[in-house]
């Protein structure tokens, strides 16, 4: 199965990563009876001047889906 990754803005839009960054969600996301999800990993890999974008994303909501677009994962 495949897995893609969504980040949504601080102000609520969808954000577009930069071209040459990969985001790959390990399939070991958690959630908890009460409260919801809980953890999740996301590897980003890409040249070492564009991964510094990635300190811009704290903050940003993850969305993690499906191959059909069904949300797995959010937080």
């Amino acid at each position: 199965m495949s897995y893609t990754v969504e980040l949504i803005g601080r102000t609520g839009s969808g954000y577009l990563v930069p071209q040459g960054l990969t985001l790959t969600p390990s399939e070991a996301w958690t959630s908890t009876a009460l409260g919801g999800f809980d953890t999740a990993s996301i590897d980003v890999t890409g040249p070492r001047d564009v991964l510094r974008e990635v300190r811009r994303w704290l903050l940003f909501r993850v969305r993690i889906l499906d191959e059909n677009g069904r949300y797995l994962w959010e937080g």
